[in-house]
C-alpha cells in the first residue's frame, strides 16, 4: 500500500513492548484489538493528511459511496437468511469455530475456562450435545480453536496455548477425533515449543485425501513475524517441523489457507497489503509471494485480516479488511495465479467493517460474514452476512445475524468472531461470540427455508377484493388477505415452536419470478417477550419491534371458515426498499415451512409506479 503522510507505528504498538510484561501473553485476542485501535488512530491521522493535501474529505467519500450504493437496483432479497438466534452454550468464549463433514455431522469448538471443547449436532445444527473437553487439565491456556474435517471421518482442530499471565511463548497445537467428536486424541505441539516465539491464530485445511495444512503467525522479536506452516500427510496422525512459508521476507501477519485439492494458497497481509503464496505439491513446497490485492503498492488502504476460500470448481475469493473502507474482496479464476481488482463486497457500509470469513456452498453460491461496529446499529459490535449466487461476482445486501443488533446500542454489547458453515445442500449455520452487561454466551444460528423460487401450488386462495396489497418505496408494507378458503388451526403450524413463514411476491408479467421476499423466523424472543404468541380465535400474533431478520415486524394468522380467517403482514422502514414498479399480474404469497400457504393475485393496482403499490386481489 502507498498513502501519503501515513508510516507504520512502532513496534510497541503492534503490541511489541507489551510482551515482555505479560498482559499480551494472557489475552492476545485484547492485545489485537489494542493493536487494530493504534493503526484506526494511524489511518485516521494519515487520512487527515491526505485530506488536507488532495482536497478529499473520508467522510464525503464514505457518503458517495453510500450515494452510489442506493442508486444501485436493489436485489429482492437475499437468498441466504438466518433465522433467530439460540445460545449454544453460557461460556465467555472468543472465537468459536464450527465445520460440517456434509454428511449430518456438525461439531463446534470454543474455550471454556482455558480449556477447548467441542459440541456435535446431528440435525443440522437444530440441537447440541453436551460439550466434550479436547484438552487436559492443565496450567495452560488454550483459545482460538479452528476445526476442519476431511469428510471421510478424521475431524482436527488447532489452537494457540500458552501459560496464563507469564512471559512465555505461545503454542500451536492440533488433536484429531476419528468419531465425530466424541472423543479426541491428546494434543500434539506443531509449533516450535522452544524457540520463545509467539505462534498465534492458527488456521486449518484439508484436501480431503490425507494431507493437512496448519499455518499461523509466528511472531519473533529477533527474526520477525513470518507466515509459517506444519503439515500432515497421514490423516493428521504426525506432523512436519514447522517452516516459513516464505523465508526470504518478514512482516507478515495472520495467515489464512485454503485448498481445491490440488492447488493451495496461503495469504497474510504484509505492510498493509494481501500477499499469496501456492503450493502444487501438497504444501510441501511454496511459489514466491505476490500481491493478491492488484493496486499493491498503489493505492491508499491498509489491507490486513484476509480470509481465503475456494468451491473446489475453478473459483477462489480472498477477502480482507481495509482500512476506511468497506471489506474488501478479489477473485481468481486460474488457481490464485491473477486476481480481479480488489472491491467492496458491501456498499451499504462506509467503514468498519472487519474479520471477514467467507464459505463456498458449490454450483456458484456463496457466502462472506464480517463484524461491524456503529453504522446505524449503534457504537457495540454485530455480525453481518451477503450472500452471492453468481461465484461471488455480485453480492446481496448485508443483513445482521445478531438478532438484538438494533436493541442494543451499549460499546459492551459486543457480537463478533462469526464462522459460516454449509453443508453444501440448502442447510447453513452461524457461529458467533455475543457478549453483554447480562453475561458472554456462544450463540447459534440456522438459516431459514426461503421463498420458493417460483409460486407455491395449492395455496388458499382469496376472493375477489379479498387481499388488499400496498407496498411503498420509503419503505412500508401492509398485505391483509382477510376472505378466502378455510383455514383451520392446525394448517398454521406451531410458529412459536419450528414453523418459519415467509412473505413472497411475485412478477407474473412473463416466467413467474420472486422479486421480494422477507423471512418470518419461528419462535424466539423479541427483548424479553416470546415473539409469537397464542390469541383468543386459536391463531398467533408475531410482533418485534427489531423487524429481524428482513423488515417484517407484525404477523397476525387466524384461523376460521371460508371468508373468516385471516392473515395479515406488516413492515416499516428496515424492509429491505423494493425495486418498483412491479410487473403485472403481481402474485403474492405467504408460505409455512409446514407447506400451508395464502395467495392474492393483483392485476390492476389502483397505483403502481416507482413510489409505491396498491391494489385489491382479482
Amino acid at each position: 500500500m502507498a498513502l501519503l503522510g501515513w508510516r507504520r507505528l512502532p513496534f510497541a504498538a503492534d503490541v511489541g513492548t507489551e510482551h515482555a510484561h505479560g498482559p499480551c501473553r494472557a489475552d492476545p485476542y485484547a492485545c489485537r484489538i489494542r493493536f487494530l485501535l493504534s493503526r484506526y488512530v494511524t489511518e485516521w491521522y494519515a487520512a487527515r493528511m491526505q485530506r488536507s493535501t488532495l482536497g478529499c474529505s473520508p467522510l464525503l467519500l464514505g457518503i458517495a459511496i453510500a450515494l452510489a450504493a442506493a442508486s444501485l437496483a436493489h436485489p429482492a432479497a437475499a437468498a441466504l437468511v438466518f433465522g433467530r438466534p439460540a445460545v449454544l452454550a453460557d461460556d465467555p468464549a472468543a472465537a468459536p469455530t464450527s465445520a460440517t463433514d456434509r454428511a449430518g455431522t456438525w461439531l463446534t469448538a470454543w474455550s471454556r475456562s482455558g480449556r477447548i471443547v467441542v459440541s456435535r449436532s446431528t440435525d443440522d445444527g437444530r440441537t447440541w450435545s453436551a460439550p466434550v473437553f479436547v484438552t487436559p487439565v492443565d496450567p495452560k491456556s488454550h483459545t482460538r480453536p479452528r476445526l476442519a474435517t476431511d469428510g471421510q471421518g478424521t475431524w482436527v482442530v488447532t489452537w494457540q496455548s500458552a501459560e496464563p499471565y507469564v512471559a512465555q511463548n505461545w503454542v500451536v497445537l492440533a488433536a484429531r477425533s476419528t468419531d465425530g467428536g466424541l472423543t479426541w486424541s491428546l494434543p500434539t505441539i506443531l509449533s516450535d515449543e522452544s524457540d520463545g516465539d509467539w505462534d498465534l491464530w492458527p488456521v486449518i485445511a484439508t484436501d480431503g485425501a490425507g494431507t493437512w495444512v496448519v499455518a499461523w503467525e509466528d511472531r519473533s522479536e529477533t527474526l520477525g513475524w513470518a507466515a509459517t506452516f506444519a503439515r500432515s500427510t497421514d490423516g493428521a496422525v504426525s506432523w512436519s517441523a514447522p517452516a516459513p512459508v516464505d523465508p526470504t521476507t518478514t512482516g507478515h501477519r495472520t495467515p489464512t489457507v485454503a485448498t481445491d485439492g490440488s492447488t493451495w494458497l496461503i495469504a497474510w497481509e504484509d505492510s498493509g497489503d494481501i500477499i499469496g503464496s501456492r503450493s502444487l505439491d501438497g504444501g510441501a513446497t511454496w511459489s514466491g509471494p505476490t500481491p493478491i490485492n492488484s493496486d499493491a503498492g498503489l493505492d491508499s488502504r491498509v489491507d490486513y485480516d484476509p480470509d481465503l476460500a475456494t468451491d473446489g470448481q475453478g473459483t477462489w475469493i480472498a477477502a480482507w479488511t481495509a482500512s476506511l473502507l468497506p471489506i474488501q474482496f478479489a477473485r481468481s479464476t486460474d488457481g490464485g495465479v491473477t486476481w480481479t481488482t480488489p472491491a467492496a463486497l458491501d456498499l451499504q457500509t462506509a467503514s468498519n467493517g472487519s474479520f471477514v470469513q467467507t464459505v463456498a456452498a458449490g454450483n456458484g453460491e456463496w457466502a462472506a460474514s464480517w463484524g461491524v461496529t456503529g453504522r446505524a446499529l449503534g457504537e457495540d459490535g454485530d455480525v453481518l452476512f451477503a450472500h452471492s449466487n453468481d461465484g461471488g461476482t455480485t453480492w446481496s445486501v448485508p443483513l445482521v445475524l445478531n438478532d438484538r443488533a438494533y436493541a442494543d446500542h451499549a460499546p459492551a454489547d459486543v457480537d463478533r468472531d462469526q464462522t459460516l458453515v454449509t453443508d453444501g445442500a440448502g442447510h447453513w449455520v452461524a457461529t458467533w461470540a455475543s457478549a453483554s452487561d447480562s453475561g458472554a454466551k456462544v450463540m447459534v444460528a440456522r438459516n431459514l427455508l426461503g421463498c420458493d423460487p417460483t409460486p407455491r401450488a395449492g395455496c388458499k386462495a382469496a376472493v375477489s377484493r379479498g387481499a388488499a396489497f400496498k407496498l411503498l418505496a420509503d419503505p412500508r408494507l401492509v398485505f391483509r388477505w382477510r376472505r378466502g378458503d378455510t383455514v383451520t388451526t392446525g394448517e398454521l403450524g406451531q410458529p412459536a415452536d419450528d414453523d418459519e413463514y415467509d412473505f413472497c411476491v411475485y412478477d407474473e408479467g412473463g416466467v413467474p419470478t420472486l422479486v421480494v421476499a422477507a423471512g418470518i423466523p419461528a419462535g424466539g424472543l423479541c427483548r424479553t417477550d416470546a415473539c409469537w404468541r397464542s390469541i383468543a380465535s386459536g391463531g398467533f400474533k408475531y410482533r418485534d419491534v427489531t423487524a429481524f431478520p428482513q423488515g417484517i415486524d407484525k404477523v397476525v394468522l387466524k384461523p376460521g371458515l371460508a371468508g373468516r380467517a385471516s392473515v395479515v403482514v406488516g413492515a416499516g422502514r428496515r424492509f429491505p426498499a423494493p425495486t418498483l414498479p412491479l410487473g403485472l399480474p403481481a402474485r403474492i404469497q405467504v408460505q409455512a415451512s409446514g407447506g400451508t400457504c395464502w395467495e392474492a393475485v393483483y392485476s390492476a393496482p389502483s397505483r403502481n409506479d416507482t413510489t409505491g403499490f396498491i391494489a385489491t386481489s382479482d
